[in-house]
């Protein structure tokens, strides 16, 4: 994944994600990949597919 190897570069340390998507409250049966970077001290989650810098969990 080219955002992996971006990280690598910079000195980051970064993980894919692999799972499914929820589109309109059922889950996507097509998979779908994130990435997670460490940045100073905390880990960071991004979607380089879709273009989105950030997610938000629904209230269970």
């Amino acid at each position: 994944m080219l955002f992996t190897d971006i990280c690598a570069k910079a000195g980051l340390k970064s993980f894919v994600i692999e799972g499914f998507t929820i589109q309109s409250g059922f889950t996507d049966y097509i998979p779908h990949a994130w990435s997670a970077a460490r940045i100073d001290t905390g880990w960071f989650l991004f979607d380089p597919t879709w273009g989105q810098g950030m997610w938000r969990m629904a209230a269970s």
